[in-house]
């Protein structure tokens, strides 16, 4: 158990490390991946598991593209993200995107 209190300020931000999000072209490019391996797999079972890769990394796109959405620009005065509400608006139809 950590001796530290829990941080309860709103410097929430500043301990996210935005930089290690993935890049969108690499999520979509892991799809493709497992969709190829999966449209050529003759064994039941490993096509399987693959089509579980593909669906876990489709969810890991539209995951990443609502956490992108939300933090892609930032105000000019305070530095505060401010969310893509139009790609928020696109991404509602395939993810509960949401904001606590």
């Amino acid at each position: 158990m950590l001796d530290d209190p829990i941080d309860t300020s709103d410097n929430w931000l500043s301990r996210i490390d935005l930089a290690s999000i993935p890049d969108l072209d690499d999520k979509l490019r892991e799809c493709e991946y497992f969709f190829a391996l999966a449209s050529a797999e003759r064994d039941r079972q490993h096509f399987r598991w693959l089509v579980g890769a593909f669906f876990n990394a489709a969810y890991s796109y539209f995951e990443t593209s609502a956490l992108t959405a939300y933090f892609r620009f930032t105000d000019h005065e305070t530095g505060e993200p401010v969310a893509d509400s139009q790609s928020i608006d696109v991404l509602r139809k395939y993810v509960h995107v949401f904001r606590n």
